[in-house]
């Protein structure tokens, strides 16, 4: 990806710095001091200065290549159902010389920004060790009418994780990352807190035909793009996933991203998505959206976490908080993206269990333990 701008830092996802004090184990770690940083994400929302995201109107006489062409720019990502291309340019200016003379060619619909989505910051091993939870099965992997849910994050890794089985084929927008085997991923650790949420609600795993969707918008890249997530939700919807969960964010008015969720949600699909761990009320994407579950951090009382989004486009509470295992060692994952899987694994156990859509089965979440409906400030 294009690093010449900066989306929110990855501080904005990695949740708060803390100090835990442990009685027995990490999963009976009980918080002392907290400290929150807020983001400035209005610093951070510059849309990237040498690209463009431009739509054709139906039947254009001019193909997006020629236009291109004729723009001196390069055709880096196409979305050809929704007549969306994202323009590379040499350099901003030229990208701002084409914006002018893009707005008075009559076959094109619409010109907007793309910005950049940091991708989040890596995971610190917890000193204290504990045993994983206890491990559970699902209903066979080739089981018929698969409920899927997808993951639209950093790559994940699969060896030895008791969800391994029932990990799809992935799909990679920005190429195979090439991933540290000593380090553990943000997607890796959603993928381990979505399972132990799924683990907590399901009423009978050995039944439940479930299935996960790894797509990775970052490839080997610190960041990715707006346009670059509505591809992804694009491909998680196109391959039959019914739940997406979106633990990530970013800001900057994407229209196109808007149309995609909407297409989305109107097809029966729960967008889940964090709030952002700001600490304020910015507008984080796609969260803040309004076909969209946007989950934030904290207690079953109703109290958001200080470092969490607390923003009227809130809609629901969660555990911000999991400890997730890989390669023998223990993590704590604190932060909304935390919250975001936990509310999508939950989400996925009450379709199961009650036999409803995901967007049905998503207004049951508050009468579970450790989740509360968000109330507008």
């Amino acid at each position: 990806m294009p690093t010449s701008s900066r989306g929110p830092c990855p501080k904005c996802w990695r949740g708060p710095v803390r100090l835990f004090i442990y009685r027995n184990s990490v999963h009976e770690a009980t918080q002392l001091i907290q400290v929150a940083r807020k983001a400035r994400p209005e610093a951070a929302s510059k849309a990237i200065p040498n690209e463009l995201i431009v739509r054709l109107k139906p039947g254009a006489k001019e193909s997006i290549d020629a236009l291109a062409k004729r723009l001196g720019a390069k055709v880096v990502g196409r979305l050809d159902g929704l007549n969306a291309y994202r323009l590379q340019f040499d350099d901003a200016a030229a990208a701002q010389n084409a914006r002018v003379e893009l707005g008075n060619d009559s076959d094109v619909a619409s010109i907007e920004n793309n910005f950049s989505v940091v991708a989040p910051g890596q995971l610190q091993p917890l000193a204290l060790s504990s045993p994983p939870p206890p491990s559970f099965k699902l209903a066979p992997p080739d089981s018929s009418d698969k409920l899927i849910v997808a993951l639209v994050d950093t790559a994940i890794q699969s060896r030895g994780a008791p969800w391994a089985a029932y990990l799809m084929n992935g799909i990679s927008l920005a190429g195979e990352a090439n991933l540290d085997p000593n380090q553990v991923t943000h997607g890796t650790a959603m993928m381990d807190t979505l399972w132990n949420a799924l683990g907590k609600t399901l009423k009978d795993p050995g039944s439940a035909p479930l299935a996960f969707l790894p797509v990775d918008p970052y490839g080997n890249n610190t960041s990715t793009t707006m346009f670059d997530v509505a591809d992804a939700i694009i491909q998680a919807a196109n391959k039959g996933a019914k739940i997406i969960n979106l633990s990530l964010g970013g800001y900057g008015d994407s229209p196109l991203l808007d149309a995609v969720l909407a297409q989305t949600h109107n097809q029966g699909i729960l967008l889940v998505a964090a709030a952002g761990n700001d600490g304020g009320t910015a507008l984080t994407i796609p969260a803040s959206k309004p076909d969209v579950l946007a989950v934030t951090s904290g207690k079953p009382d109703g109290t958001i976490d200080s470092y969490a989004n607390h923003a009227t486009f809130v809609k629901l509470i969660a555990p911000g908080t999991a400890v997730i295992f890989y390669g023998g060692q223990a993590y704590l994952v604190t932060g909304t993206s935390t919250a975001a899987a936990n509310a999508s694994g939950a989400a996925a156990a009450l379709s199961v269990n009650n036999h409803q859509s995901p967007i049905e089965a998503s207004s049951q979440l508050t009468k579970l333990p450790g989740f509360a409906p968000a109330t507008k400030p």
